[in-house]
């Protein structure tokens, strides 16, 4: 197993070339975000943020790739010696570039917010400058944290409670802010709590966690069971008594994002069957194929700390491009609801 990233022509998809690159350091990439460094108005660099897992043995990486106007792509690589650290996700704010990562400290697991400035020059990553780094002791996760961009450099991560039928949400804004914690419980007739995914609808401040059933590898083929939280301004404000939210009982569904209007789109695929499925769907509005669903919640704070600034070390990476063509062919999304 080799890495591999690449990059494409969005609007010409998916008749176009793919160009992309194998990183032989690294056995898979996971979780990715682009931001641009600009210099003189017409001098920039697109630069790929990449979490990852090491070839050499259990070890996690994160990857700074530099894509300049002319080859090769060159880039930085940061690779964790400790067996413990995982690194979970990373999200481009304003400002900074933010990863997620977990560890433990004498036995005891943590997790960590790295929030690293952008950079401002041509030739820069971010392991050229400095990070800001907070510590969560409380509570822990069992799960990777997943990271979504809201506004400014405000961003949400999501992940689940280790050892309770929970979802904690934790909203934080950088580079050392957390202004609160939001929590979901489940039960015995809801184990939907590990969540895979989070977006954010900026218009109606609405923010969907997509989650699964810790047996959801074992037993998707009996009945797919996977859950959409919709977390609202009522429940943020503690105004409403029970959270809504949305379930496609006969599909499993894969990820979500907001397209806008306050609408959200969701792909997956119907019960015993490999044919993609998009799904579109509103926070508020339940039509006859998604059912509605309530849970209770409760409203807190994490227990946090600035940890300090830390310049991660990393060694060069030089790749060669290789190029692809697709096949040339019109591929069609339909937006489907049926039952099977």
């Amino acid at each position: 197993r080799v890495a591999m990233f690449g990059y494409f022509l969005i609007n010409q998809f998916p008749n176009c070339n793919i160009n992309y690159c194998l990183v032989d350091d690294c056995t898979e990439f996971k979780k990715i975000d682009v931001y641009k460094t600009v210099q003189m108005q017409f001098m920039e660099e697109t630069h790929l943020v990449m979490t990852g897992t090491s070839r050499a043995g259990h070890t996690d990486v994160l990857v700074d790739i530099t894509k300049s106007i002319t080859p090769p792509i060159y880039g930085n690589i940061y690779e964790s010696n400790n067996e413990n650290e995982s690194i979970d996700d990373v999200v481009v704010t304003d400002k900074y570039v933010v990863v997620s990562t977990r560890n433990k400290e004498n036995g005891i697991p943590l997790i960590y917010y790295w929030q690293f400035n952008r950079p401002q020059l041509l030739g820069q990553d971010i392991f050229s400058v400095s990070m800001k780094r907070i510590r969560v002791s409380s509570p822990i996760s069992e799960s990777p944290v997943s990271l979504e961009h809201t506004e400014d450099d405000k961003y949400a991560a999501v992940y689940k409670n280790s050892g309770y039928q929970q979802i904690e949400m934790t909203l934080l804004e950088a580079p050392y802010t957390i202004h609160g914690g939001f929590t979901i419980f489940g039960d015995q007739f809801n184990e939907c709590t590990i969540p895979t995914d989070i977006k954010y609808s900026k218009n109606t401040n609405v923010y969907d966690i997509l989650a699964h059933k810790e047996t959801h590898l074992v037993d998707y083929v009996i009945f797919p069971e996977m859950r959409i939280y919709h977390v609202t301004s009522d429940e943020l404000g503690n105004i409403s008594l029970l959270g809504n939210g949305t379930r496609y009982p006969y599909n499993e569904i894969f990820s979500i994002d907001h397209v806008g209007g306050g609408y959200f789109v969701a792909s997956g695929r119907g019960f015993e069957s490999t044919a993609l499925r998009m799904f579109e769907y509103k926070y508020n509005k339940w039509d006859e194929c998604p059912e509605k669903f309530n849970y209770p919640y409760r409203l807190g704070k994490p227990e946090w700390g600035y940890v300090g600034e830390y310049v991660l070390p990393a060694f060069d990476m030089y790749l060669e491009i290789n190029k692809k063509e697709t096949e040339k062919k019109i591929i069609q999304f339909p937006v489907i609801c049926e039952k099977e």
